[in-house]
């Protein structure tokens, strides 16, 4: 089973995900897909259409879940898919990376900074749908005949955690302003630095402490 949290935008390239379900889907191996997301209504019934047309026998589309179910569809899935185009980020890799699960994208945009062979693997970009899709078949298959779930989960889980959890991100930036403050203090006459660096610290650690935003929650890696 492979599950993909995506939009139902062009740029997520949903259809090329639905072709490679079309492709695999003949084999013996019983693979089932899970479609995690929304989007407008109209852009909703062309994918439910294009599946209805490529006969997709084992995929599903959930629509959007709440995070804590997201986290169970991540844990339970074998390997996580997102092919979107020129990614920003991808909140959603790490977040799949932080429930043990390898992920599969394009290599074009923010994945190309994380997603390693150690937790998964980005196929070549290309704008033909056709080619994407078929490379995405390839590497699902890859997945389940090497057993990415036993071997590459765990070294995504520990990435994950080592450089984007809440901790891991605080720390970083304690330690990045501790930096700062240390070569600020030592280019100005009088400043006392280690009495800037406390000032600096409690500054950010403070509101951080007390205060959880929708992002903090979403990296809290409760996976």
């Amino acid at each position: 089973m492979y599950s993909s949290d995506l939009k139902f935008a062009d740029w997520k390239r949903l259809d090329a995900l639905l072709r490679a379900a079309a492709i695999y889907e003949q084999q013996e191996r019983r693979i089932l897909t899970l479609v995690i997301g929304s989007g407008p209504h109209e852009a909703q019934l062309e994918m439910h259409d294009l599946a209805a047309r490529l006969g997709l026998r084992r995929t599903y589309f959930l629509g959007p879940r709440p995070q804590d179910e997201l986290a169970v569809l991540f844990n339970c899935a074998d390997v996580g898919c997102f092919p979107s185009y020129r990614e920003p980020f991808g909140l959603v890799f790490i977040e799949c990376m932080a429930c043990g699960t390898p992920v599969i994208g394009a290599d074009s945009g923010g994945p190309r900074d994380f997603v390693t062979p150690e937790v998964g693997m980005l196929v070549p970009e290309t704008d033909d749908h056709a080619a994407l899709a078929q490379s995405l078949a390839a590497a699902v298959n890859r997945a389940l005949d090497e057993g990415w779930k036993q071997t590459k989960g765990p070294t995504a889980v520990a990435y994950a955690k080592d450089n984007f959890s809440v901790v891991s991100q605080v720390s970083t930036l304690l330690t990045e302003v501790d930096r700062l403050t240390t070569t600020s203090g030592s280019h100005r006459p009088g400043t006392r630095g280690s009495g800037q660096r406390g000032r600096a610290h409690r500054a950010v650690a403070g509101p951080m402490a007390g205060t959880a935003t929708p992002q903090d929650h979403k990296l809290r890696l409760e996976c």
